[in-house]
């Protein structure tokens, strides 16, 4: 992606201890003592798997996104881990305005209904949240 113009020697980079790959993602940890990958993902592992297993593969496509934020890091990972719960808040009016499964959801007037979404939690922190109609 940047080729020539990273001079890799001036970063003070260091050897990643540990390698490995789920579903050809690939993931490094400098920590040889953290567990291995399929541990650390717990149950995640398998609310991961429809995303990424398809039998034509995955296309990313452009440049890598970066966004930088003056925000404490708990923000951003709650919001984009599983921040369910402000939907019925922050999005009553819309959900008053339709007929839709999620309108009893306005003013978190109710749980959300069965089967409209999930969240998953591992004991190490990993996380997401899903809500489909």
């Amino acid at each position: 992606l940047y080729g020539e113009s990273l001079n890799k020697k001036c970063l003070g980079l260091k050897e990643v201890a540990r390698v490995e790959s789920f579903h050809g993602f690939i993931y490094g940890c400098f920590d040889q003592e953290a567990p291995p990958l399929m541990d650390y993902l717990g149950d995640a592992a398998w609310y991961l798997e429809p995303m990424f297993k398809h039998s034509g593969g995955l296309e990313l496509v452009g440049p890598p996104g970066k966004v930088v934020i003056k925000a404490n890091w708990k923000a951003p990972a709650e919001n984009f881990v599983g921040d369910a719960y402000h939907v019925g808040w922050t999005h009553a009016s819309s959900l008053r305005s339709g007929e839709s499964i999620f309108s009893s959801l306005a003013g978190n007037a109710a749980l959300p209904p069965e089967g409209a979404g999930l969240q998953v939690t591992s004991k190490y922190g990993s996380g997401m949240g899903v809500l489909w109609d």
